[in-house]
């Protein structure tokens, strides 16, 4: 297991400070949209996950989203985490929609087996 996915494991399942807000931005490409999430980006606590199949695959199974391969812009998913790790909110973001802020009604640590212990080692932290 990377170091970074490490640190993200650790950002969700022991938040620092009740509601802390962790970001992973799944993208395709490094392209100008990418940029302009960042650059309007509040939340310090921010993983940049490249789109592969296999997390196509995963959002198909878990979200029930059909993302192809041609879906260019990042999409933002925006967590906000309670301090006792119990349930935890989820925000999807793109260019051209936004979900409501949804309670997940999952563990934490049930989101990191289902979720992020699938995400690979492509991620980056900034």
């Amino acid at each position: 297991m990377s170091q970074t996915l490490s640190q993200l494991k650790q950002d969700l399942l022991h938040p620092i400070t009740d509601l802390q807000e962790v970001v992973l931005v799944f993208y395709t490409t490094p392209n100008q949209l990418l940029w302009r999430t960042l650059a309007n980006e509040t939340c310090t606590n921010i993983y940049f996950i490249k789109r592969t199949k296999e997390i196509n695959e995963l959002f198909d199974n878990l979200f029930v989203w059909n993302i192809n391969d041609y879906f260019i812009s990042s999409i933002t998913m925006r967590i906000t985490l309670p301090a006792d790790g119990n349930d935890f909110n989820y925000q999807f973001i793109a260019p051209m929609y936004l979900t409501p802020n949804y309670p997940c009604g999952n563990t934490v640590k049930d989101f990191v087996e289902l979720f992020i212990d699938k995400l690979g080692n492509g991620i980056i932290h900034l």
